[in-house]
């Protein structure tokens, strides 16, 4: 009876709207253990209230020593906090040959290190929160409630602790990079992949219209859609020749989208041009990257652009320069600090708008 009513749950999180349950993540087949976690989880957080709705996130990744895990979140939003709109989300790492609960001790090579590092992003990324939204709970870092994603750990906070202007629960994205001396190989898409897989990965988004490892957020696709989706942290700043939205999706912290002026209010609006400031591209991070580094995986740009003070005042960026590679009908393009020297952002636009 039990397996049958599991069953009839999960077909009906299948079936319903776009928005009462999607998958942000898939990169695997059905599995019987994650189905039957992602069953039983759902039948519980569907009976918090009337009008919840449910956001599967999902992440399979095959470790150096051939285990198969898969990384699952159960997002459930409604009104669950007191009779107001709130979140509640609930984790799992499973190991998919075994069904057996995976803990992040067994994954972690050296947990003291971890929560020091960990620490240290948290405050990094406060410093980068807008000063109005109360994060000044973020420490200690919880991990009891953590789930891997094809971009890096995301640390999930609850509502009383962070939350965002939307009322939806706070989440931390630490990328792998920062992380890649504590972690087992195979937890990060790029574990393992030649340097020249990993540039073919990098132009091959590009020419798609994304930065690679984002193929949500496309230049040339609805602004509004995407805002629908992944939700914005604050009102757009105007720079040279448009808009930039910050996205409040945690998936997407410091990812921007651009569209022309007067897109707030222009349900047609298309975005043209996505910028991020978190990027691991074919191992080039920003902060740590220099342009002989891009140069080394991406080979000679067809282009540089000087950012003045002026330029990068208008259009929210550090002073440096930017180096430019044609992809396609896209330019991708990788800026650096003029006083570090360190690459601080990359961005996709259309050629020819």
């Amino acid at each position: 009876m039990m397996k049958k009513l599991l069953a009839i749950i999960l077909t009906c999180l299948m079936t319903l709207p776009l928005g009462m349950a999607c998958a942000e993540i898939t990169q695997t087949e059905d599995n019987a253990f994650s189905a039957q976690w992602i069953a039983e989880q759902s039948a519980q957080l569907l009976a918090l209230g009337e009008g919840v709705t449910l956001q599967t996130q999902r992440y399979a990744f095959t470790l150096a020593d051939g285990a198969q895990l898969e990384s699952l979140c159960l997002t459930a939003s409604g009104s669950i906090r007191f009779g107001r709109y709130g979140q509640q989300v609930r984790t799992a790492l499973i190991n998919l040959d075994t069904g057996e609960s995976v803990s992040l001790d067994a994954l972690i090579l050296d947990e003291t290190a971890l929560e020091e590092r960990l620490t240290a992003c948290v405050e990094g990324y406060q410093e980068q929160l807008n000063t109005y939204l109360d994060a000044n709970d973020l420490l200690p870092v919880p991990l009891d409630s953590v789930c891997f994603t094809p971009r890096g750990l995301l640390i999930h906070y609850p509502a009383e602790r962070f939350s965002f202007f939307s009322g939806n629960s706070g989440a931390v994205l630490i990328r792998y990079d920062l992380l890649a001396d504590l972690l087992p190989a195979g937890v990060s898409p790029q574990d393992g992949l030649p340097a020249g897989q990993l540039a073919q990965q990098v132009r091959d988004a590009a020419a798609q219209g994304y930065l690679a490892g984002m193929p949500e957020l496309r230049v040339g696709e609805s602004l509004h859609a995407a805002l629908t989706a992944y939700g914005t942290l604050s009102e757009p700043d105007y720079i040279e020749d448009g808009e930039i939205f910050e996205f409040e999706s945690p998936l997407f912290y410091g990812a921007y989208a651009v569209a022309p002026r007067g897109a707030e209010d222009d349900e047609a609006a298309l975005i043209t041009a996505v910028r991020s400031r978190e990027i691991c591209l074919g191992g080039l991070s920003t902060g740590a990257a220099a342009q002989q580094n891009v140069i080394a995986l991406l080979g000679e740009p067809q282009a540089s652009v000087e950012i003045s003070a002026e330029t990068a005042e208008y259009n929210r960026m550090p002073v440096g320069k930017g180096l430019q590679y044609a992809c396609g009908a896209y330019t991708l393009t990788f800026y650096f600090d003029t006083e570090t020297q360190l690459l601080y952002a990359a961005e996709i636009t259309a050629t020819n708008p």
